[in-house]
């Protein structure tokens, strides 16, 4: 689903039901809930999630005309986005502790068992929205554990092995890029989505 974020300021956000119903009919019951919250309940700050980008994109964009608002008067705002902004925007440091894949391709992490391991090229974007954001350019492997499966602790995960309980996401088929030593890649480890525990760069392989 795509998100559309917008920040229409304290003066301008009072809530129209009538005007929400009349021009933006909701196709589902997810994105009347979603409507619902955002637009009567919520706060200046909203996230409606639809598979239709430009639909949303085009009601808004009437929405703050409505208000005598052109783009030009949000120039100057910060991106709004929340955490989903913040995941997007953190810079990976060094790996410490161990962290990173050893000569035998054995993952080392901090912090909690994990869901979702990824190891990226040092240039990917960070992981980020599922369906087209969770797995970005750059992208090396990904594993994937279901709702399910019991999460891997640090130390049972071997680059390019799958444990019985887990399914690998990227690449599709076969295996991944072998490892080339010396050279730096990106971990990136989740306890869930949207909930990264160790997030580094190493030089491969680690002691």
């Amino acid at each position: 689903c795509a998100h559309h974020l917008c920040s229409l300021r304290g003066r301008h956000c009072s809530r129209h039901t009538q005007r929400v119903t009349r021009e933006l009919k909701p196709k589902d019951h997810g994105e009347a809930i979603a409507l619902f919250r955002s637009q009567i309940l919520g706060p200046v700050l909203c996230g409606v999630p639809s598979t239709d980008p430009d639909r949303l994109a085009a009601f808004f964009d009437a929405e703050a005309r409505s208000r005598g608002l052109t783009r030009d008067d949000f120039a100057d705002d910060p991106p709004t986005g929340g955490i989903l902004l913040d995941l997007a925007a953190y810079v990976p440091q060094r790996c410490t502790d161990g962290e990173g894949i050893d000569a035998d391709g054995v993952i080392s992490w901090t912090g909690a068992d994990a869901r979702y391991i990824y190891v990226l090229e040092t240039d990917s974007a960070n992981p980020g929205v599922p369906p087209d954001r969770d797995t970005p350019m750059g992208t090396l492997w990904r594993l994937d554990v279901p709702p399910t499966g019991q999460p891997m602790a640090s130390g049972s995960v071997v680059y390019g092995e799958l444990a019985p309980t887990t399914s690998q996401r990227f690449p599709s088929t076969g295996a991944p890029v072998p490892l080339v030593e010396g050279r730096d890649y990106y971990l990136y480890v989740t306890l869930d989505m949207y909930v990264p525990t160790t997030r580094c760069v190493f030089t491969y392989p680690t002691d």
